[in-house]
């Protein structure tokens, strides 16, 4: 609704130049010059995702590596969140890409409005594009951006509150302790035990993705892995694990089996579903494999 409210209000004004008081000459002119804008914005836009592409390629290699520093006997790791004013320049790139990815939309529209005009004439009928028409349909709607920017407060305010009241139950509850235990446990054996060093917050983080490659796949799988064994512990159920791709996000085999062989160990009795490409886990060799030679449908019985 607010995207539909700031449509409305460029609409409304008047930034695009008005094309049905040009002569047509004048017109072909708008529209080459505009090309020519829109051809080097794009450029100007390339070169930014370029800068922004490359600006991301050590951090991500460095958490790929789970690279991390020793301070004093503890080992920290190397994230793109405390390397020295990483943030604030990626931050800086994003701006710049969004300005200019607006600016090439402004372009492309005051184009597509001359070409329109320019076209029209040459065909000398007056005939409305769907584009157009959804523009009409869109400019009736009533809309109270006020109210929505207000309705949209006080809902963010509220999701941050109920968030903050499930953090100190559960902060406050035994659970936290067996998670953690969990978490610290798995992470150890894995070799990821440094990117979960930030006391009992981390068990309730939603800043997983902050990590990437390897590292992130392995934490992720990690506190499924905990969240399972907490349901079971609490409730009496034992969940089905199911794995889509363990070999994907960098893993290689050697740390797939790690992983799958922690899941043999420690929750044999629970059904588990691996889907891959690869059938070369040393942890699964017995298991009823079902190669689907002809896709998932093509493979199920008439």
């Amino acid at each position: 609704m607010l995207s539909l409210a700031e449509f409305q209000d460029i609409a409304n004004g008047d930034e695009i130049v008005p094309m049905a008081t040009e002569p047509t000459n004048r017109l072909v002119n708008i529209r080459n010059m505009v090309s020519q804008e829109l051809r080097e914005a794009k450029v100007e836009l390339g070169q930014l995702k370029s800068i922004k592409k490359e600006s991301e390629e050590l951090p991500r290699l460095i958490e790929k590596y789970s690279v991390c520093i020793d301070i004093n006997g503890r080992q920290y790791p190397v994230t793109r969140d405390n390397i020295s004013n990483y943030l604030e320049n990626d931050e800086y790139l994003k701006s710049a890409i969004r300005q200019k990815e607006s600016e090439i939309e402004f372009l492309k529209k005051k184009y597509n409005n001359a070409d329109e005009e320019i076209e029209k004439r040459r065909r000398l009928v007056d005939v409305k594009t769907s584009i157009e028409k959804l523009e009409e349909q869109l400019m009736k709607i009533p809309i109270d951006q006020d109210g929505i920017e207000k309705a949209l407060a006080e809902a963010k305010a509220q999701k941050k509150k109920n968030s903050d009241e499930i953090r100190r139950i559960i902060m406050d509850g035994d659970s936290i302790n067996s998670l953690d235990a969990t978490i610290r446990k798995y992470a150890r054996e894995l070799g990821v035990a440094c990117f979960t060093d930030e006391g009992d917050k981390f068990i309730v983080t939603n800043e997983l993705k902050k990590y990437s490659g390897k590292v992130l796949f392995q934490i992720t799988y990690i506190f499924k892995l905990a969240y399972i064994s907490l349901i079971r512990e609490k409730m009496g159920l034992t969940l089905p694990i199911i794995i889509d791709s363990p070999r994907s996000g960098e893993i290689l085999k050697d740390a797939a089996d790690k992983m799958l062989n922690i899941i043999r160990r420690d929750y044999g009795d629970h059904q588990l579903i691996v889907a891959s490409v690869f059938n070369d886990f040393d942890s699964l060799k017995g298991c009823n494999a079902i190669e689907l030679k002809r896709g998932v449908f093509g493979t199920l019985p008439e």
